[in-house]
């Protein structure tokens, strides 16, 4: 019976120490479960970190490039258009080169035009028969027509002038001899040619019977210019005209009288 029951006694113990073996070993398999699925876990995150970092790695390297793209393109183009600023440096320094040369050329073969042409204008000698007047204008349409340049027109007339011509340049200083504005003025003041003078011929104009109207009227307009010429405005005209109407007023020795003092008003 003892036997009988120690040996109940070792049975149930050891079907205690199999159950507790048996839990024992589950949860040592369900441990080992919770680890096998943490470590996946963890692998398919880590996994998943690196996809990212790879993508954005991907990233960095696509902008990266892309902006060393961008930079070169801008490169190129500011190389482009540094090129196309020193071609048309280039260009503009040439054309002025060529046009310098050119307008040298054109100033050279004008200046021997002009050399040329000034040669070619002869001026007839002044005698005492001839005309001032007529001889000045015809002169001054000759300097004209050979495009002698005109300040070169007192050079060309002082050695043809002579008798009282050649006396009102003489008496000239130098810095008026050259101006031929102011010698024809000396000259014509010698000959006692004045505003009176054309004046007065512009008053008394009479058509002549081998003169056509046109000439005439030619011819009136030239004294009127002549009279006129050292008024600058209408109203300086007007006073003239003016003037001379209230002279015609006067009797003949008031007249002279106040000619001789000549007024610069009417008033």
């Amino acid at each position: 019976l003892y036997m009988s029951l120690r040996s109940g006694k070792e049975y149930k113990s050891q079907a205690r120490m199999s159950e507790t073996e048996e839990a024992a070993s589950r949860n040592s398999v369900a441990n080992e479960s919770v680890s096998v699925a943490d470590l996946l876990k963890l692998l398919m995150e880590e996994r998943k970190l690196r996809a990212e970092e790879e993508q954005r790695r991907a990233v960095r390297e696509q902008e990266t490039r892309e902006a060393e793209r961008l930079q070169r393109e801008e490169e190129k183009q500011r190389q482009a258009e540094r090129e196309r600023q020193a071609r048309d440096e280039w260009k503009a320094q040439f054309e002025m080169v060529a046009r310098l040369a050119l307008d040298g050329r054109n100033r050279e073969g004008e200046q021997t035009g002009r050399i040329l042409k000034e040669a070619e204008a002869k001026v007839a000698k002044l005698t005492e028969k001839d005309d001032i007047e007529a001889y000045l204008a015809t002169f001054e349409r000759t300097m004209t027509a050979y495009e002698v340049n005109r300040p070169r027109w007192v050079y060309k007339l002082a050695p043809q002038l002579s008798g009282k011509a050649q006396q009102a340049y003489a008496a000239m200083s130098s810095e008026e001899a050259v101006d031929y504005e102011r010698v024809k003025a000396a000259i014509l003041k010698r000959y006692d040619i004045n505003e009176e003078t054309y004046r007065l011929r512009f008053r008394s104009v009479v058509k002549s019977i081998d003169e056509s109207h046109r000439e005439v009227a030619v011819r009136v307009k030239d004294l009127a210019k002549k009279w006129l010429k050292q008024q600058a405005t209408a109203e300086a005209v007007v006073e003239v005209v003016a003037q001379e109407q209230l002279l015609n007023t006067l009797p003949i020795n008031v007249r002279v009288w106040v000619r001789e003092r000549k007024p610069t008003t009417c008033l």
